[in-house]
């Protein structure tokens, strides 16, 4: 739901994602930007997710989501049937050892 209610800034943020390979300068600012959603994920990761022994741990999984997500978010963009892509973002999700996180909805 947040890619269709945010589907102009979504698409925007990869537009400048594309510019910044190119400059130094955007990369910058978009590094300093993705430090603020990485600082988000890094508490929820704290937070929710058993066997985080390490910061090394911490600091993978983080990246395994941010990845995961940059991904979701363009190819949610991109496709007439955006099931299969929730099917596997679902599957990932409860592939990642959380500790306790209720489910909210169901992905059909």
């Amino acid at each position: 739901m947040l890619v269709e209610q945010q589907r102009d800034f979504i698409s925007a943020y990869f537009v400048f994602f594309g510019k910044a390979l190119f400059d130094k300068r955007l990369r910058q600012s978009l590094a300093n930007c993705g430090a603020q959603s990485r600082a988000v994920i890094t508490q929820l990761v704290r937070k929710n997710m058993k066997g985080m022994k390490t910061d090394r741990d911490v600091e993978d999984f983080v990246n395994i989501i941010v990845i995961m997500l940059d991904g979701l978010a363009l190819h949610l963009l991109l496709a007439d049937d955006k099931r299969p892509i929730m099917r596997a973002w679902s599957r990932f999700a409860k592939s990642l050892p959380a500790k306790s996180m209720p489910r909210k909805r169901p992905v059909r």
